[in-house]
């Protein structure tokens, strides 16, 4: 004998299943597709930009690639279809005038005063085609801004490398890859439960206690950081450098999914670049 299903149930049924695929649908975007994580660094001697690569989902194993300039990283990125690309470096700059971005302000009131100092003042806009530290500080101060210390100012290069591969499309939410700006210790201060980490980058402490906390987020971390940080024969990636892309890779992934924080408002610079940290 054959039971014939009332219309009711069929249609409660397929109104499940179709709340199950867009659950489904919805996950999936949240959690699929591969995100980037970046950071100025060296490779032995040169300079080099640092790409921490990894799945969107949790607990994805991390690789390392290194890149010359980064329009080299950004055409890789844009080729292998990364969702987000994380970029440890300002990218909307402020006037002459701006001793700080709110942005950064923001991110120096995470970090408390411990740590505060790891965030320091963007280069003005006005000197991005400086090519001595002189020319900056005149630029700057003709402008009605402040002098530029070494730290600020050995961002300008790398500043620039960065603008010259972007335009303002790629900040949208729906581009593919989309760029936002991080800061690796807010990052690391957002991973730490909402604490700043209590050693320096560089010291033996502070990068153990990075790769402690990175290690709950990425499997085989460990390992991979070990075989860059060996590798012949285009030199060593230091590994506070790879700490530090890996930081900016996982908070690409809380942007993938919906779950980072924005620091800063609307604000953009006279480029259109905005000025705001995601982590």
């Amino acid at each position: 004998m054959t039971v014939v299903e009332p219309e009711v149930f069929r249609a409660e049924r397929r109104s499940r299943y179709s709340r199950q695929m867009a659950l489904s649908m919805r996950e999936r975007d949240r959690g699929s597709g591969v995100v980037g994580g970046v950071d100025a660094g060296r490779r032995g001697k040169a300079p080099a930009w640092i790409l921490a690569v990894s799945e969107a989902q949790p607990g994805a194993s991390a690789e390392f690639r290194s890149y010359p300039t980064f329009g080299q990283l950004w055409d890789y990125a844009k080729t292998k279809g990364l969702l987000v690309v994380a970029v440890d470096m300002p990218l909307g700059l402020p006037m002459a005038s701006c001793r700080w971005r709110p942005c950064e302000e923001r991110a120096r009131g995470r970090l408390g005063k411990k740590r505060e100092r790891a965030v320091f003042p963007s280069p003005p806009l006005c000197t991005l085609d400086a090519v001595e530290h002189a020319e900056a500080d005149r630029l700057a101060v003709e402008a009605g801004g402040n002098t530029l210390s070494g730290d600020t100012y050995r961002l300008l290069e790398k500043c620039r490398d960065v603008r010259e591969a972007l335009d303002t499309a790629a900040f949208r939410s729906s581009a593919r890859p989309r760029v936002a700006e991080v800061h690796a210790e807010v990052c690391f201060w957002e991973m730490n439960g909402k604490k700043p980490t209590h050693y320096t980058k560089r010291s033996e402490r502070g990068q153990a206690d990075r790769l402690s906390l990175l290690s709950s987020h990425f499997s085989g971390i460990d390992a991979a950081v070990e075989e860059s940080a060996d590798a012949p024969p285009d030199g060593a990636l230091r590994r506070y450098d790879m700490f530090d892309a890996a930081a900016a890779a996982w908070t690409a992934r809380r942007i993938a999914s919906g779950d980072a924080e924005r620091l800063g408002n609307d604000e953009r610079d006279e480029g259109g670049f905005p000025m705001s940290i995601w982590i």
